[in-house]
């Protein structure tokens, strides 16, 4: 971190009025999930260059080689790599990818919306724990943590700072097969930060694409809101150009309420961003298969150099290949297919004999076992309903939003040291941004 600008920053802080404060807070929609309002931090969390860089190499070393291994011809089932990856999803995971009917470029593979979920380390390592290309999330709590930070300057954004709309308005434009698209933005199911973040996400990407120049249209909808007729796909009586999915599976794609959404979804008419193959290598077994010693060799010859990919994620391993005398509280274990907070079990948390249960498969063998991170801890500022600037200590993680290949937008949640758990908002972490 660079603790000079932090510093400086915090002084800053100290000499604008309460009233400056309150207004600033006032002039952001606010953040509710569940009834639980998120704090925004009062500071970003200013990175020294060399940290950045090392961030951004990273996250660009880890999806470049998703990609490698998603477009090698060994790459199919029968496959090592691929059978690990498939066998480690559940029944509706695997129904997806059988589902996946578009193919796709090696291009529009590394141009996908992503997310990867990290943690700069107490040593100043940076790792990565899950990669989501299948529903990216927090667009609009990003952006709304770099507005806070704008009003409190009083100034439009720095130079250094990354427009996370405006790089969505440029991936959906170069994606559309029409200047100025109608975007079906699908919201399936599951977390409910999709039903809060994607609708003012869908407004900033619009206007992003007006401060460039282009119309671009985003329609928030539900499946059952597809409606398909004379070979045209419409949503609330609008044509639709392309679709963008944030898929976390329907029980039941079959559903006479659903027939035209599932049908779209099927159909090769319409343009789809991130696509239904992102599913595959979601999987938390990816990171898994990176510290297998057995399988450096099958990467190799798909030109992926995992002894290289270590520095990036924490040590992770199959359930049989830890052993129960470990340090259960030096672990969590990780369900391959799930997300957004579930199916994580940390080893602090549960008995030794539930610990060696769990390791035995008493769950399932679709688990993963990965080492825990030891987060950087901080003191960081928030601004109370008074207008006050309180100090709390908190540990940090920092999530790079990837579009188009590029790594720019950097998240940050943050949340008390006396907080324990998965990071998130229901827990009380805040949302920040990193630059």
């Amino acid at each position: 971190m660079d603790l000079a600008r932090q510093r400086a920053w915090r002084e800053r802080l100290e000499q604008l009025t309460l009233s400056e404060r309150l207004d600033a807070r006032h002039a952001i929609q606010p953040i509710v999930m569940n009834g639980v309002e998120a704090p925004l931090l009062a500071s970003p969390i200013f990175l020294k260059p060399d940290v950045k860089r090392t961030l951004c190499e990273n996250a660009s070393a880890l999806v470049d080689a998703a990609v490698a291994l998603e477009f090698s011809p060994d790459f199919h089932r029968g496959m090592v790599l691929y059978d690990r990856l498939y066998e480690s999803l559940s029944e509706r995971g695997r129904q997806l990818i059988s589902q996946n009917v578009r193919p796709i470029s090696r291009v529009e593979a590394q141009q996908r919306f992503r997310r990867l979920d990290g943690f700069i380390g107490t040593d100043g390592t940076v790792q990565f724990i899950e990669i989501n290309q299948s529903a990216p999330l927090a667009i609009s709590f990003y952006e709304r943590a770099r507005a806070y930070y704008n009003h409190l300057t009083g100034s439009d954004a720095e130079a250094n700072q990354t427009s996370l709309y405006r790089q969505l308005a440029v991936w959906l434009l170069n994606a559309s097969p029409v200047p100025n698209p109608t975007i079906a933005v699908s919201v399936e199911h599951g977390y409910p930060a999709k039903f809060v973040d994607l609708p003012a996400a869908a407004c900033g990407i619009e206007a992003a694409a007006r401060a460039m120049g282009r119309t671009l249209t985003c329609i928030v909808a539900e499946p059952t809101e597809f409606r398909y007729g004379n070979g045209n796909w419409t949503v609330h009586g609008h044509h639709i150009d392309m679709l963008w999915r944030n898929t976390v599976y329907l029980d039941n794609y079959d559903t006479p309420d659903i027939i035209d959404y599932a049908a779209l979804r099927r159909s090769t008419n319409v343009p789809m961003v991130n696509d239904l193959q992102t599913w595959l290598l979601r999987s938390k077994e990816f990171l898994a298969m990176i510290w297998d010693d057995s399988l450096i060799d099958d990467f190799r010859r798909l030109g992926v150099n995992t002894m290289k990919l270590r520095v990036c994620v924490p040590f992770s391993c199959l359930l049989s290949n830890i052993s129960p005398a470990c340090d259960k509280n030096q672990y969590i274990l990780k369900r391959c297919d799930d997300g957004f907070g579930k199916g994580i079990v940390f080893g602090a948390d549960i008995t030794d004999a539930e610990w060696r249960r769990r390791l035995r498969g008493s769950c399932g063998s679709d688990w993963i076992v990965q080492k825990l991170v030891q987060p950087m801890s901080m003191k960081l500022p928030v601004i109370d309903d008074a207008g006050a600037i309180i100090d709390t200590e908190m540990i940090v993680d920092i999530n790079p939003y990837m579009v188009c290949g590029e790594t720019g937008a950097l998240l940050v949640r943050a949340q008390p040291t006396t907080n324990s758990g998965t990071m998130n908002i229901v827990n009380g972490a805040s949302i920040g941004f990193a630059m």
